[in-house]
């Protein structure tokens, strides 16, 4: 019985330069959000700067949309 092709749903680190990989991709993501500084990334620690609880409202809601559209999950 064919069951299909299989695909991973998460990347295991002990292949050969994932880390630098996923920087990547991170930053390609979150590329817009990284130029305007309104994100700051480091593998996968994410910080919003901002000066009011307002802005850093905005700020989240823009990183999780363009999260979502990139189909990428958080635990």
């Amino acid at each position: 019985m064919n069951k299909g092709l299989f695909k991973l749903k998460a990347m295991y680190f002990g292949l050969c330069k994932l880390p630098e990989t996923f920087q990547k991709m991170m930053n390609s993501i979150f590329q817009k959000l990284l130029h305007k500084e309104v994100l700051e990334n480091y593998m996968n620690d994410f910080v919003i700067p901002a000066k009011t609880k307002k802005e850093l409202e905005g700020r989240t809601i823009c990183f999780l949309k363009m999260a979502e559209k990139h189909n990428l999950c958080f635990k």
